[in-house]
């Protein structure tokens, strides 16, 4: 017998879904797109990872995602960020398989905005995908610290942290040539909360590489 969540995926409309999110956003359809990417969200569950349709249908769509995540409009691109929230926890290891990059770019995009409240949400969503054993997370948050914008480095820098605390070492590895030279210069930048994290998160690192952080 199928959960109510797993009963939800599978009536979801992906006829009415698609008319919406393959229409360009304007002001008399971005309500559309909000509550369409909501009862997307809506029907997540556990094993959604296993229903291909659902799985399907998300990567065919992954530009109207990556729109809504980037819009100014907030309350589409939070429901966005939810749904990016929602599939990571649901589905858990299961989403890096099915979703490895798709959203990472445009995330690490809203987390260079000024509007804090996306900001916020952009980096729970990126949080909840590393949560989720996403590690393709990592070397996009390397690569997007080489930036002046100080809001970036520091939600980039948060995500680093987080990485190295949680995967093991044998996870790592064929990324320290990504990561070493981020807390190198980390340590050293100019905002204090990129210096602090740094720091910290060098104290990880050298526990889990001791032989490298000596040098």
């Amino acid at each position: 017998m199928l959960s109510s969540g797993a009963a939800a995926s599978v009536n979801l409309n992906y006829h009415d879904l698609d008319n919406i999110l393959s229409q360009p956003e304007t002001e008399h359809n971005w309500a559309q797109k909000e509550t369409a990417i909501k009862s997307i969200g809506a029907a997540c569950h556990v094993s959604i990872g296993h229903n291909q349709e659902y799985v399907v249908f998300i990567k065919s769509h992954r530009k109207a995602f990556s729109d809504s995540l980037l819009t100014e409009r907030t309350r589409l691109s939070g429901a966005a960020c939810e749904l990016v929230e929602k599939l990571a926890t649901s589905m858990g290891r299961d989403f890096g398989l099915h979703f490895p990059d798709i959203f990472t770019p445009a995330l690490l995009k809203v987390c260079a905005r000024t509007n804090k409240v996306m900001v916020t949400r952009a980096v729970k969503a990126l949080q909840s995908m590393i949560n989720a054993g996403c590690l393709p997370t990592l070397p996009k948050a390397c690569q997007a610290f080489a930036t002046n914008n100080k809001t970036l480095r520091i939600a980039c820098i948060g995500l680093i942290a987080s990485c190295i605390a949680q995967f093991s070492s044998q996870e790592l590895e064929a990324y320290l040539g990504s990561f070493e030279p981020v807390l190198k210069e980390g340590v050293s930048d100019a905002a204090p909360e990129v210096r602090d994290t740094s720091r910290k998160s060098f104290k990880v690192y050298a526990q889990k590489f001791p032989e490298r952080s000596s040098v």
